[in-house]
């Protein structure tokens, strides 16, 4: 089950002000893919006032908040929750960022929280491979996981991607939005509306009902579900 965004566009170039707009709603603080220290709220503030639960999973990342740039496989630019102070500064905060190997554990125990971000590493993400690489890679994470009891219930997927190679002037990507419990209300596989990751910033907030940010998630396009 599951919908084709076809209209859904980046923020920018290069990789890391995406994510940076994805949970903060806006980019201000970074243009580059350098190491970044933002002061500012970010998804984070609004899922905690809610007792909201969370968690963000990277592959290969070290643990312990570690802020160095690159290590391994891992790329701190694909992390946006390390570049920001007020998770930097929390103990309690950074222990959610970890290693992607916790996922398996988690889903184990049944405390795969209530939105998890997941960021695979530079050659999962086909980033320094090739799509087939990465698709490959993509069917066999979700057949291993789709089906366990922390998915297939009330549980929705997203799968996009930070940003285009550059050769197009709108910076398309590709989102789909899927799920083994997901019933969009349209029955319709396609959705040509244009959206950003500001819209599926806003969409995250209109879930849990958490407000908003007052950046440019305030007036983006709400995905339809």
């Amino acid at each position: 089950n599951g919908i084709l965004l076809t209209n859904y566009l980046a923020t920018t170039h290069p990789s890391q002000p995406n994510y940076i707009a994805l949970i903060s709603g806006s980019t201000k603080g970074t243009n580059e893919d350098d190491k970044s220290n933002i002061n500012r709220k970010t998804i984070v503030d609004l899922l905690e006032a809610k007792g909201v639960s969370w968690k963000t999973y990277q592959e290969d990342y070290p643990g312990n908040c570690n802020k160095k740039m690159d290590i391994d496989k891992y790329a701190r630019k694909h992390n946006p929750f390390i570049s920001f102070k007020n998770i930097q500064n929390n103990k309690s905060r950074c222990s959610k960022i970890v290693n992607s190997n916790q996922l398996d554990k988690d889903i184990e125990k049944n405390t795969v929280p209530q939105f998890v971000f997941y960021t695979p590493n530079i050659d999962n993400d086909a980033h320094d491979t090739n799509m087939k690489f990465g698709s490959n890679w993509l069917k066999k994470f979700l057949r291993k996981r789709i089906n366990k009891s922390a998915f297939s219930k009330n549980t929705m997927f997203v799968l996009t991607f930070d940003e285009d190679d550059g050769a197009s002037d709108n910076n398309k990507v590709l989102t789909v939005l899927f799920g083994p419990d997901f019933h969009p209300s349209s029955k319709q596989k396609k959705d040509n509306t244009k959206y950003t990751h500001y819209s599926l910033l806003k969409t995250i907030e209109d879930n849990w009902g958490l407000g908003d940010l007052g950046q440019n998630d305030k007036k983006a396009n709400l995905i339809k579900l």
